[in-house]
C-alpha cells in the first residue's frame, strides 16, 4: 500500500468515523463517504473494511494547513449533512481538528457557522472569511 493511498484511506477513515459517532450512519452521510471513496479513488472492499471496523487506519496529519483545514471542514460537514447538527460529532471534528493543528479560533468561528446556518449550507464567502482571517 503506497504511502498516497494510506493518507486517502486516512481522509476517508476520518469522514466514516463521523458518521459512526451517534451510532447510525443516515443515508445522507452514507452518500458522503460514498462520493468521498469515488473521489479519494479507495478500493470498495477498503471502504467496506472501514465501515465495518475491520480495517482501522492512524488517522494522517496533512503537513499543509489548508489541507488540515480541508479536513476539519469535510468533518463539519458530515457532522450536518444529515439534518440535523450533531453535538457530538461537531466535538469530535473539534478534537481532530486541535490534533491536526487547526487553529482553535478558526475552529470556534466555523462551528459557529455551521450552527447559524443550519439547516442550510453555510455560503463559501463566510467561510472563506474565517479562514483568511485565521491566516492573517
Amino acid at each position: 500500500m503506497t504511502e498516497d493511498y494510506q493518507e486517502r484511506l486516512s481522509q476517508l477513515a476520518m469522514l466514516i468515523y463521523v458518521s459512526q459517532i451517534d451510532g447510525e450512519v443516515d443515508d445522507e452521510e452514507q452518500a458522503l463517504v460514498d462520493t468521498m471513496a469515488e473521489r479519494l479513488e479507495i478500493k470498495e472492499d477498503d471502504k467496506h473494511l472501514l465501515m465495518t471496523g475491520e480495517l482501522v487506519v492512524k488517522l494522517h496529519v496533512p503537513s499543509s494547513e489548508w489541507e488540515r483545514v480541508e479536513n476539519f471542514h469535510l468533518c463539519m460537514m458530515m457532522s450536518s449533512i444529515s439534518g440535523e447538527f450533531d453535538s457530538q460529532e461537531a466535538l469530535f471534528c473539534k478534537r481532530l481538528g486541535l490534533k491536526m493543528g487547526v487553529r482553535d479560533e478558526v475552529m470556534n468561528k466555523v462551528i459557529t457557522l455551521f450552527r447559524q446556518y443550519h439547516p442550510d449550507a453555510v455560503p463559501v464567502q463566510e467561510l472563506k472569511r474565517v479562514y483568511q482571517i485565521g491566516h492573517n
